[in-house]
């Protein structure tokens, strides 16, 4: 179940976002020196396109990545990659939706205890008094703290004073000057008066009708402004609309942080950005696609896809052979239940180093996570992950089709391409070392 907080927002930076970042880069590749292929795939989309809670905030919750290094070049392509200038951008709005909200939130908790001791006095008897009503001196002090147009009234009108007091003192009293700089002071005061009345009426209607601006929605990040305007009677908006009558500004709960999501383009199978370098941790070349340009995506999406259809369906092969020989090739597998009671894990660890890990964590036959990792390779990223193929949270997004079944055919042993198995010898090759599919590389990023 979703939650979010009513008042208290956690504080977050700009620089947090990209802490937390899982798939590999330029920066985070351990080894740029040995030829490797390697995908990172990872899906923290639900079915209705929002973030799943508890996923982590600061990393991009869709995201594919392949990474070929041949000879010494790198080569990045990303899918579902957004522009980090404009996850930057989300995110300050987010942050100033936060400081609004939480301003409203004190504004109206500090104008309820000042109108809450104004009727506790009220309720006394003038005789038995022992300190006098000040409300209007503390609301005064207090909409000049939190709105920008009682403050503005404020300051025109202590202008208005001093320069009433100087047409007065060298001008004379009846002078035409202090005569217009004193309805001018007039005026000011009058304005002040009834922008004091407009905001208690205001924040007196939110008040009571419970922590308006979200008592309108079970879900606050979803108020919309219209929810939380100030309610004005449509014929006095319309016979006055200076500013003294101006709503307050929205202010709706944007939610917890842990619920947004700042970006907003999801694997699709299209590739959004590439980049290569010649040199360890040196970009040479970068290309992202944007609204006006499809350049990087009709260039390098078949040849992605070929490559990542070839390594996963490579490992496929060479696991489903050590699962169906574990005997002859020495692997050793381990099954884990779920901690929670649902779905399960299969570990293969074979000869080579080589360890699969494939999990279906909620129990509903759909293969969702397909690890791949091997420790005699020296090449990792993000010391968590897999230096292989690591597809976490997978669904019905391609690449996912490949292994959405894998767990049950290892289990029933469908699927499973004996004929290929029984042409093998103990002493051969076994299937599926990314190192083959290297040799194409060439050739395919060529053309």
């Amino acid at each position: 179940m979703k939650k979010f907080c009513s008042i208290f927002l956690l504080p977050i930076t700009i620089f947090s976002l990209y802490a937390g970042e899982v798939s590999p880069t330029m920066k985070n590749i351990s080894k740029f020196d040995e030829d490797r292929l390697f995908f990172h795939f990872v899906n923290y989309i639900d079915k209705d396109g929002n973030r799943i809670y508890d996923s982590n905030s600061n990393t991009d919750p869709s995201l594919a990545s392949l990474v070929v290094i041949r000879d010494s070049q790198t080569y990045i392509f990303r899918d579902g990659y957004d522009d980090r200038n404009e996850v930057s951008s989300r995110l300050k709005d987010y942050q100033k939706q936060v400081s609004n909200y939480r301003s409203r939130r004190a504004f109206l908790k500090e104008f309820r205890d000042i109108i809450d001791e104004r009727q506790k006095l009220s309720k006394i008897s003038n005789e038995f008094k022992k300190k006098k009503d000040n409300s209007s001196y503390y609301l005064h002090g207090l909409y000049l703290k939190y709105d920008i147009i009682y403050k503005l009234i404020d300051l025109e009108k202590k202008k208005a004073v001093a320069e009433e007091y100087r047409q007065k003192k060298f001008s004379g009293e009846n002078s035409p000057r202090h005569i217009s700089s004193k309805e001018k002071l007039e005026s000011l005061l009058k304005e002040q008066e009834a922008r004091a009345s407009f905001l208690e009426k205001t924040l007196t209607q939110e008040m009571n009708e419970g922590e308006k601006p979200n008592s309108e929605s079970n879900n606050p990040s979803k108020v919309s402004p219209e929810a939380i305007e100030t309610k004005v009677d449509a014929k006095e908006t319309k016979e006055d609309s200076n500013r003294s009558m101006s709503p307050l500004p929205p202010a709706p709960n944007p939610g917890e942080l842990n619920t947004k999501n700042f970006y907003t383009i999801n694997v699709d199978g299209i590739v959004d950005y590439f980049s290569y370098s010649r040199n360890a941790r040196t970009i040479d070349l970068e290309k992202k696609d944007t609204d006006s340009s499809k350049a990087v995506s009709e260039k390098y999406s078949n040849l992605y896809n070929t490559m990542v259809e070839r390594l996963i369906n490579a490992h496929l092969k060479k696991l489903k052979y050590l699962y169906s020989r574990k005997n002859e090739t020495g692997s050793r597998t381990l099954t884990e239940a779920n901690p929670l009671g649902k779905g399960k894990k299969i570990i293969l660890l074979a000869n080579d180093n080589t360890r699969y890990s494939i999990e279906d964590w909620d129990g509903d036959g759909i293969t969702e996570t397909f690890e791949v990792s091997n420790q005699s390779t020296n090449i990792h990223y993000a010391s968590d992950s897999a230096n292989i193929i690591g597809i976490y949270n997978c669904n019905k997004t391609k690449p996912c089709d490949l292994i959405q079944s894998l767990l049950v055919d290892l289990e029933n042993g469908s699927n499973i391409e004996l004929s290929s198995v029984q042409t093998l010898g103990k002493d051969q090759v076994i299937l599926g070392s990314e190192d083959e599919l290297l040799k194409d590389w060439e050739e395919l990023i060529k053309k």
